[in-house]
C-alpha cells in the first residue's frame, strides 16, 4: 500500500509539473498574440488596392485611423552589397508603417523609404550575424540600409514600396559607384496591394466596426479576416442578435459568421498571418495539455 501511495504521489508530482510548463507556455504564446490585438487586416477583392487609392485615403483629414497598405513578394532574391551574398526572402512592400502590419522590433516610418527591416535568419545568411544596422541590401534595383532585426519571422524583410519613392523610379548609384536602374515594379505599373492593415486605437468602438467604418466610407472592394474569431471568444458575441428571442437574427449572424470563416480559411496568408496562426495553434494545444495534466492529478 506505502508502494502504491508513493508512487501515486510521484505520478502527481510529474503531471503538476508537466501541467505547469505547458501553462508556462500557454502564457507566452498568448502574450505573443497580443500584440496583434490592436490589428485588423483587410483583404482585398477581386481589384487589389491601388496606390491612387490609398494616396487618396492618406489626404482625408478626417481619416484618424493609422493603416498601413501592403502586399508579399514571396521568395525573392535579395543580396548584401559588402559580401555581394544573395538569398531568397519574403518581401513585404508596405506603404505606410511597419508597426500597424509587424507589431514588434523597430518601426520603419513610412517616410523611411530607403530603409528595411531584416529576419534574423536572413541577416545570419546575408552577414553572418545579426549586429548588421546601417548595412546595405539590394533588392529589385533598390540599395536599402538595414534599420533592424526582428526574430521572428526570421526570414523575411519589410521594406516602404518604390511607389513611396520618388528617385526609385531614376538611376541611382549603389555603394560600388555603379549607376543602377530603379525598380521594374514602379516603372512599369502602378504598385498595387491586396491588404489594409488598421491600427486599432477608438477603444470607444469594436475593433470590427472601425474596419467596417473604414471601408464603407472610402467605398473600398474589401473583406475584413477575423483573425480575433480564432483568438478569443469575440466570434460568440457577435453571434448574439441585439435580441436573444430574434431567431432571424441568430440565423443570419451565423451565416454571416460562417462567411467570414470561409474568406479567412481561403485567402493566402502572409509570412506574419501564417505565425500569428502557428502561436494561437501552440497556445491553444498548450492550454489542452494543461487541462489534460490537472485531469490526471
Amino acid at each position: 500500500m506505502k508502494k502504491i501511495s508513493y508512487r501515486k504521489r510521484i505520478a502527481s508530482l510529474a503531471f503538476g509539473l508537466f501541467g505547469a510548463v505547458f501553462l508556462v507556455f500557454a502564457c507566452v504564446y498568448h502574450n505573443k498574440t497580443e500584440d496583434f490585438s490592436n490589428i485588423i487586416t483587410i483583404q482585398s477583392g477581386e481589384d487589389k488596392f491601388t496606390q491612387s487609392e490609398i494616396a487618396s485615403i492618406r489626404q482625408d483629414t478626417a481619416s484618424a485611423e493609422t493603416f498601413t497598405a501592403w502586399t508579399e513578394q514571396k521568395n525573392q532574391t535579395v543580396r548584401a552589397t559588402i559580401n555581394e551574398r544573395s538569398s531568397n526572402a519574403d518581401i513585404l512592400l508596405l506603404c505606410g508603417d511597419s508597426h500597424s502590419v509587424l507589431p514588434w522590433g523597430k518601426n520603419l516610418p513610412e517616410s523611411d523609404t530607403e530603409g528595411c527591416i531584416l529576419g534574423a535568419s536572413l541577416a545570419e545568411q546575408l552577414f553572418g550575424g545579426t549586429e548588421v544596422e546601417g548595412q546595405q541590401i539590394l533588392y529589385n534595383g533598390r540599395e536599402l540600409t538595414v534599420r533592424g532585426i526582428v526574430k521572428e519571422p526570421q526570414n523575411i524583410m519589410l521594406c516602404q514600396s518604390a511607389a513611396n519613392d520618388e528617385t526609385a523610379s531614376g538611376t541611382q548609384t549603389g555603394s560600388n559607384g555603379n549607376q543602377q536602374t530603379g525598380s521594374s515594379e514602379n516603372n512599369q505599373q502602378e504598385i498595387c496591394y491586396d491588404k489594409i492593415s488598421l491600427l486599432y486605437t477608438d477603444k470607444s468602438k469594436a475593433i470590427n466596426r472601425t474596419a467596417a467604418e473604414f471601408i464603407s466610407r472610402y467605398g473600398l472592394d474589401g473583406q475584413i479576416l477575423h483573425y480575433e474569431y480564432k483568438r478569443n471568444l469575440s466570434w460568440f458575441t457577435d453571434l448574439i442578435p441585439g435580441k436573444w428571442s430574434d431567431f432571424s437574427g441568430w440565423k443570419e449572424n451565423l451565416k454571416t459568421l460562417q462567411s467570414d470563416e470561409k474568406i479567412l480559411k481561403q485567402c493566402e496568408k502572409s509570412t506574419v498571418e501564417s505565425l500569428y496562426l502557428e502561436w494561437i495553434w501552440k497556445r491553444n494545444n498548450c492550454f489542452l495539455m494543461c487541462l489534460v495534466m490537472a485531469e490526471l492529478l
